[in-house]
């Protein structure tokens, strides 16, 4: 009878081997000057973190790409992420939509889809409390902020702390630029 070790040291090195049906889980920290190749697919848990100790990098190779959860918010009933990108649906009435309250060095963008053309649809997006902002580089603040068909249909944001979203990019146009070929 043999045996086939899902978890292994290789021979004669210092390796460990988790072959592709083999699971490395982890309750602590991992210290090493080494390095984690990862040929699958690696998940940190809900409420996990990977952290990168300062003068560290996180290397990506050509080719590779980092996904963002996307959320769709068509009803004002949907609570919004303070991370990811939300489309949030607006009407000529204005729904409001609620902000989860910002995380320091998260990025948040929001975009605006309408229902139909020629009116104008809005989107309010409003704190979940008043403690907090969202601030814009000329100083003004706030404790909400209107999306507009007619004027800013895309945000840009990032936490700058639990309670101040820091407004980092906004978009205009209607069209991005792209016109319609026949």
């Amino acid at each position: 009878m043999s045996y086939n070790a899902k978890v292994y040291r290789a021979q004669g090195a210092a390796e460990l081997v988790i072959t592709s049906s083999g699971t490395l889980t982890m309750g602590g920290t991992m210290a090493s000057t080494g390095t984690l190749n990862i040929s699958g697919t690696g998940n940190v848990a809900s409420g996990g973190t990977l952290n990168v100790a300062s003068g560290g990098t996180f290397a990506m190779a050509t080719g590779s790409a980092v996904t963002l959860p996307v959320q769709t918010a068509a009803t004002s009933a949907t609570v919004i992420t303070n991370y990811g990108i939300t489309n949030v649906t607006g009407t000529t009435a204005g729904p409001s939509f609620q902000i989860a309250a910002p995380a320091a060095g998260v990025f948040k963008f929001i975009s605006l889809t309408a229902t139909s053309s020629g009116v104008t649809h809005r989107a309010i997006l409003v704190a979940p409390t008043t403690t907090v902002t969202f601030s814009g580089i000329a100083g003004d603040e706030g404790n909400t902020l209107t999306l507009a068909s007619s004027a800013m249909h895309n945000v840009a944001m990032v936490g700058l702390s639990a309670t101040a979203y820091r407004i980092v990019g906004v978009y205009t146009s209607t069209h991005g630029g792209l016109s319609a070929t026949s």
